[in-house]
């Protein structure tokens, strides 16, 4: 079996719109365990921190 990837969320946007304008709030806090794609993302080097961007869309 493989090994899963998991990271805490650090940052998180609004939401979407949906048809009719309305808000759709994300699903997911700061500090939430998610479980990472295995090839995906942008990672990144800051200030010693590796971060890895992804960016869902439905």
């Amino acid at each position: 079996m493989e090994e899963l990837n998991a990271a805490k969320v650090i940052a998180v946007g609004p939401g979407d719109r949906d048809r009719d304008g309305k808000l759709i709030p994300v699903s997911l806090s700061e500090g939430d365990t998610v479980l990472l794609p295995k090839y995906g993302g942008t990672e990144v080097k800051l200030a010693e921190k590796e971060y890895v961007n992804i960016c869902m869309l439905f």
